[in-house]
């Protein structure tokens, strides 16, 4: 009789294991396509600033765009958007003005 409580036992054991796996292989996966997803918004909201900002040739018109997305968009969304945030987006999109690039890169390095 003992050795029947222990083969469930055993076999519930292996598959607990198994299902772990199951559940860490798709928390990674998620993991590395959300990871890949910011970056691409990161360097989307970076491009579209620094579009924006050499359309008006003015002299601080990129920092009056900055400051004022930065208050609406931390209100919205919170400190992500803040405006040295916001600086690092734009330095990326002017780092990495290739968008398939990036693309390619996001997905390689999570």
């Amino acid at each position: 009789m003992a050795s029947d409580v222990q083969g469930p036992d055993r076999r519930a054991a292996g598959l607990v294991e198994d299902v772990s796996a199951l559940i860490e292989q798709a928390r990674d996966a998620v993991a590395v396509q959300g990871n890949a997803a910011l970056t691409m918004r990161n360097w989307h909201i970076g491009r579209r600033i620094d579009v924006e900002g050499l359309r008006e040739q003015r002299v601080g018109y990129a920092e009056e765009i900055v400051a004022t997305l930065s208050r609406q968009l931390t209100a919205r969304y919170g400190q992500s958007f803040d405006k040295s945030n916001l600086h690092r987006m734009i330095k990326f999109s002017q780092v990495f003005p290739d968008v398939e690039i990036v693309g390619t890169l996001s997905r390689q390095l999570t």
